[in-house]
Parts: structure tokens; sequence; C-alpha cells
């Protein structure tokens, strides 16, 4: 995962769903110093931890948030 934040240079990171904090706390330890971790805007990565039921729904939303590459 920190590779991946790397690869695209991730400031900007959004969380959906926590169980033990560890990849919360990568990311908070991957990001630049001038990074954010914010709810709201244009994001450059995500991840989702959350229920297995619902990850359509959070892929649909996260969609509209997290910036794409060309």
């Amino acid at each position: 995962m920190a590779m991946l934040m790397k690869l695209v240079h991730a400031k900007k990171t959004i969380e959906v769903g926590v169980f033990t904090g560890y990849s919360l706390l990568l990311t908070a330890l991957t990001i630049p110093d001038d990074g954010h971790k914010e709810n709201e805007g244009s994001f450059d990565f995500a991840f989702v931890d959350a229920d297995k039921e619902n990850y359509l729904s959070y892929h649909e939303r996260l969609m509209k948030l997290v910036k794409t590459w060309y």
C-alpha cells in the first residue's frame, strides 16, 4: 500500500472503515509532510476496509471523490 501511495504521489487520502488502525497508521506515515487527510474533495488515494456487503456503495461514492489518472 505504501508503494502504491508513493507511485501516485498521494497527498490527500481517504480511508473507509478501520479495524486495528494499521492501514491508517501506514497512510499517515507514508504521505509527505505537506499531505492531507480530509473528508471531502478530490482524493489521490482511497482504501476501503469496511463491511464487505457495502463495497459496491463505497466504490460508487469513491469513484466520484478519487482523481483518475490517464
